[in-house]
């Protein structure tokens, strides 16, 4: 049975969820503690129903946009990574499939607390993850400023009338640049040209431009001092350190997976900078040990997920 279920749950990466629901947390959080109310008035719900419901909108997306990636991958994988879930036969398509469009459900069922805005932006966000399934990922440009867009529209599933969107910056932002270097370690193709780093950098700007008139158009802060801007520069320069010594005197294959692995598990780490900033430290404190408990959770899946198998190997 463990053999069969492990890596099945291993095949979700469910760090990918974990970091997408740190991040609606933290939207939950801002709106209740803010002046802003979402489409289903967040202050009126608890907050173990308004994060219960932000956590099953963004891990239901996540799952489910990691599920049918694996799905159009199939083909391509049972020839070069026969040993994943599909391929291996250690979960059927129709399994995974079904796994998929579940998902996406549970997503929707969550987004309905939040009112039909929030069920606007959550079938917003699934068709972004088709389109750059089925194209945007073929092309690198358009990939990864998709990657970005979709993260930072995260933040807006509680409460699509979100103020604060420099957190929304910031981690389209942090994708983006993970998904460069994932693609520039791996050597991918096709590679990043000229061309595509220009388009990427119009794009950037094009979304910062937007993101940031969004939030100043609504009233919420656009400029803020320097020094109130401490705990997420720290978290961005720590994230920087951390990157440059994943990837030192090891094989780029080897890197790309840890920078990956990172990015997405600093989500809890940027959101409770923001928090720290905003002056709502007990806040901070539960994001931050939801993430680290996230984290140490993923991280014992991943060892049994070992045990079955083949014996476990220092790394």
């Amino acid at each position: 049975m463990l053999g069969k279920a492990f890596p099945a749950i291993r095949m979700l990466r469910l760090p990918i969820a974990l970091g997408a629901a740190c991040d609606c947390w933290l939207a939950v959080i801002l709106a209740k503690s803010g002046d802003g109310r979402g489409p289903g008035d967040l202050h009126a719900m608890s907050w173990s129903a308004s994060l219960t419901a932000a956590a099953m909108v963004a891990g239901g997306l996540a799952v489910h946009g990691v599920l049918l990636n694996d799905l159009l991958d199939a083909r391509h994988d049972a020839t070069f990574n026969p040993g994943r879930a599909i391929p291996s036969g250690r979960l059927g398509p129709t399994t995974a499939a079904a796994a998929s469009v579940g998902a996406l459900l549970v997503a929707l069922l969550g987004a309905t607390w939040f009112g039909l805005p929030a069920v606007g932006v959550t079938l917003l966000v699934a068709m972004g993850i088709l389109f750059y399934d089925l194209l945007g990922r073929y092309v690198p440009a358009v990939g990864m400023l998709t990657i970005g867009l979709l993260h930072a529209a995260i933040l807006f599933l509680p409460d699509p009338g979100l103020l604060f969107t420099l957190p929304a910056w910031l981690v389209m932002t942090h994708e983006m640049t993970v998904a460069i270097l994932e693609h520039v370690l791996q050597d991918k193709r096709p590679r990043v040209s000229r061309r595509a780093v220009l388009a990427m950098g119009l794009g950037w700007i094009a979304a910062t431009t937007w993101l940031l008139g969004l939030g100043a158009a609504r009233g919420g802060w656009l400029v803020v001092d320097v020094v109130d801007l401490v705990p997420p520069l720290v978290a961005v320069a720590g994230f920087g350190l951390l990157v440059l010594r994943a990837v030192r005197r090891v094989d780029p294959a080897i890197g790309a997976r840890r920078v990956r692995r990172l990015g997405t598990l600093w989500h809890p780490v940027y959101g409770t900078a923001w928090l720290l900033m905003l002056g709502l430290p007990g806040a901070a404190l539960w994001l931050g040990a939801a993430g680290v408990g996230g984290m140490l959770l993923l991280a014992l899946v991943r060892e049994l997920a070992v045990l079955p198998g083949r014996a476990a190997t220092y790394r």
